[in-house]
Formats: C-alpha cells, sequence, structure tokens
C-alpha cells in the first residue's frame, strides 16, 4: 500500500488492511429511516459528512458516507448508492478521522536483520563498509566482516546488534519540511543492500539540537525518531570500528 493523496509516501500494510477490515464487516446497528430525500439529509448530518469513504475494486466503487451523532455511541452513515440513513458503532468514525500519518510506514527501514547483506555507513567524513559472508561448510552461519576501512571478521553479537537496532528504528512523528532538521548538514547516511543485493534502503539522518531526524529518498519531508535510538547506533558503530 502506498499513499497517494495528502503526500505520496510509503503505507503501513497492517493499517490500511485494518481500515479496510474494519470497513467490510461494518454492521448497521439500526435503520434511522428507510427513505430519505436530499432535502432532509440535514437532519442526519449528512447534508455535509463528518467524512466519506470511497471504495473501489477495479470499476466497482462504493461510497460511505458519516453524519452527526445518534443514541448509544452510535452515529449516522449513509450507503451513496441507498436512500435509507442507518446508525454505526461512533468509533468507525473515529478511526475515518485519523490523519495521513497515521497510515504512514513507521519502520524507516525495509530491510530485516535476516535477508541484510551489505551496509555502509558514512559520518564523519569517513565510510565503514560491512559485508555478510556464507559460512563455510554444512550449516555453518553466516558471518559478518568489515571490508573499509580496516578489513576484518566482526563479533557476532555485535554485528547482530547493529543490525536489530537499525532495522527497529521507527518514526515517533513526522514533518513536512526538512528545514531545521540538521539534514542539510547529515549527521550520517546509511546504505543498506537486502534480498541478495536486489534491493536497497537509504536513509540520512541529521540532528538538530537534541532531537534526531531522518528522510529517505523521494519521500516527502523527514521523520523524527527516538534520540535514544539513533544513540545507541552509534555506539554500536564505534564499537564495530575498533
Amino acid at each position: 500500500w502506498k499513499l497517494s493523496k495528502p503526500v505520496q509516501t510509503r503505507a503501513d500494510f497492517g493499517s490500511v488492511e485494518g481500515l479496510i477490515g474494519r470497513l467490510q464487516t461494518v454492521q448497521m446497528k439500526s435503520i434511522a429511516a428507510d427513505v430519505v430525500p436530499a432535502s432532509e439529509l440535514k437532519k442526519y448530518g449528512l447534508d455535509k459528512p463528518e467524512a466519506t469513504v470511497n471504495l473501489s475494486l477495479g470499476s466497482a466503487r462504493a461510497t460511505l458516507l458519516f453524519g452527526a451523532k445518534a443514541a448509544d455511541n452510535t452515529v449516522y452513515a449513509r450507503d451513496a448508492s441507498k436512500d435509507s440513513v442507518i446508525t454505526v458503532e461512533s468509533a468507525l468514525l473515529d478511526d475515518m478521522k485519523k490523519s495521513a500519518d497515521d497510515y504512514r510506514r513507521k519502520d524507516v527501514f525495509e530491510f530485516r536483520p535476516f535477508n541484510a547483506t551489505r551496509i555502509e555507513v558514512t559520518r564523519n567524513g569517513q565510510t565503514i563498509t560491512l559485508e555478510r559472508t556464507k559460512g563455510q561448510g554444512e550449516n555453518a552461519p553466516d558471518k559478518w566482516k568489515r571490508v573499509s576501512p580496516t578489513p576484518g571478521d566482526l563479533d557476532k553479537d555485535k554485528s547482530d546488534g547493529l543490525l536489530s537496532k537499525l532495522s527497529n528504528i521507527r518514526a515517533a512523528s513526522f514533518v513536512d519540511s526538512t528545514a531545521k532538521t540538521g539534514l542539510d548538514k547529515p549527521a550520517m547516511t546509511v546504505v543498506v543492500k537486502f534480498d541478495d543485493g536486489k534491493k536497497e534502503d537509504r536513509a540520512t539522518f541529521g540532528q538538530a539540537g537534541s532531537d534526531v531526524y531522518v528522510s529517505r529518498p523521494n519521500e516527502p519531508g523527514a521523520a523524527k525518531i527516538d534520540a535514544a535510538d539513533f544513540n545507541d547506533v552509534i555506539k554500536s558503530l564505534d564499537e564495530i570500528a575498533k
């Protein structure tokens, strides 16, 4: 899933599928009126709906409108193709009022520790390059090695720790602009190859005071992340760079 409006960016699969699931299984609580002419929709708050949902499947399209509050924690609603007005749980309207940010993907990186094959981290003018190597022998585990600046094998716990910390970085919130985020002078850039090198994650980190932001190519604005998570990655990198 992708968000197309009001911003064009990645969407969170679980959040979107959850919303669709709730719409798919919504049940009316009651029938408020069998036939409601357009002139009487105001009575139910449906002349200017609180929310409108358009669902499309190929050429098929369904529109559900949500209106004013009704009794017993319900709201008035109407299928645009029908003349009747019904009531549904008000919690469904609350879901419809969520912001676009609620449906954005929060994971900064798409790779997972098990499918990453190469990592390049640049900070303070130096690039550290790490690569996964296949284990030698039957059932031998893969290993990570430092390619540059100083070649060498990596301690498994340290490499696993870095992979875990990077892959777990999540957005706490989003900002529309990269102004005043420190991204004009990056504190760190990370490039991760995964799925046998077929895919790539690229992220740039900036610091503004005690706040840390991250941006991805072709995505609007920036995400604000927990500074503690960023600092944990830095500590892991310092250990690996030795």
